[in-house]
C-alpha cells in the first residue's frame, strides 16, 4: 500500500512538469546590459515651468539586482520580491548633505539635473540622485509565445534612495515619496536553452514629487532589463523528484 501511495505521488510530480507547471525562478540582472536613462524633467512652480538639463554623463546609468519570476510555456509574470539598483557614478554636486546644509563635494550619483529657475525661484537648482532602488512587479501574467514575451502591465515602486538639492529647505528628498505617473512596457524576450534562461524587457515610467512650498519635479524615464538564471531542465527536475520518492519509499519499508 505505501509503494502504491509513493508511486502515485511521483507520477503527480512527473506529470505536473510535463504540463509546464514550471514554478518560480530568480534571475541575476546583467548590469552590462541593463540601464536606466532619465529622459526629461522639469520644475513645477508657481511662478512657471523650468525644463531640466541632464550633467552629462548623468542621463544614464547602469542597473544591477535580481528578478522574481513564475513561468509557464504560456506566460511569465515578475514577482514583488524584483528589485533593480540604479548604480550611482561620476561625481555630481550637490553632494550628501549636512543637516540642512547641501553638500559642496562632488560624489557618485545615479542621475544628475539642472533648472535654469534664477527667475523663478531666485536661484538656479542643482539636483543629485543616490542610491535609487525601485521594485517592479506585473499585475498579470505577461503572454509567452515564440520566445516574445508580452508587454504585460507592470508596476514600479521606488522603495530607497534621496534626491540632494543644492538650494532649499530641506536640502534633500526621500525617493520613496515620489509619486508614480504613469508606466508602460513594451514586447520582450525570453530565452530557455538548456539550463540557462534569460528574459529581457523595455520600460517607461514618470515620477513626480510631492509638492513642496509650491514647487514640484517631474521626471520621465525609460530603460531596458535583462536577467539571466539557470533552471532545472525538465529531465533533471524528474530524476531528481524519481530519487525523492525512491528514498522514501526506502524510508518507508524500513
Amino acid at each position: 500500500m505505501q509503494s502504491k501511495t509513493v508511486a502515485v505521488i511521483v507520477a503527480a510530480m512527473l506529470v505536473a512538469l510535463a504540463t509546464g507547471k514550471a514554478g518560480a525562478a530568480i534571475l541575476t540582472i546583467d548590469s552590462d546590459l541593463s540601464s536606466l536613462t532619465a529622459e526629461s524633467t522639469t520644475l513645477l512652480t508657481f511662478f512657471g515651468n523650468a525644463p531640466g538639463t541632464v550633467n552629462m554623463p548623468g542621463d544614464t546609468t547602469s542597473l544591477s539586482g535580481a528578478l522574481q519570476i513564475d513561468f509557464t510555456p504560456a506566460s511569465v509574470q515578475l514577482l514583488g520580491g524584483s528589485r533593480v539598483t540604479a548604480t550611482d557614478q561620476g561625481a555630481f554636486l550637490p553632494g550628501v548633505p549636512s543637516g540642512n546644509t547641501p553638500g559642496d563635494t562632488p560624489e557618485a550619483a545615479s542621475f544628475s539635473f539642472s533648472y535654469a529657475s534664477e527667475m523663478l525661484i531666485g536661484a538656479d537648482l542643482d539636483t543629485a540622485t543616490r542610491g535609487y532602488q525601485f521594485q517592479v512587479a506585473d499585475t498579470a501574467p505577461r503572454t509567452l509565445s515564440g520566445g516574445v514575451l508580452g508587454a504585460g502591465s507592470p508596476v514600479y515602486l521606488i522603495v530607497a534612495g534621496e534626491a540632494h538639492l543644492g538650494f532649499g529647505m530641506p536640502p534633500l528628498s526621500d525617493l520613496q515619496t515620489f509619486v508614480q505617473t504613469s508606466v508602460s512596457s513594451a514586447a520582450g524576450t525570453f530565452s530557455l536553452v538548456g539550463s540557462e534562461l534569460t528574459v529581457s524587457f523595455p520600460f517607461e515610467f514618470t515620477v513626480a514629487t510631492e509638492p513642496t512650498n509650491f514647487v514640484q519635479t517631474v521626471t520621465s524615464y525609460s530603460g531596458v532589463i535583462v536577467a539571466t538564471g539557470i533552471v532545472p531542465e525538465p529531465a533533471s527536475a524528474a530524476m531528481a523528484i524519481a530519487a525523492a520518492g525512491a528514498l522514501l519509499l526506502r524510508r518507508r519499508r524500513r
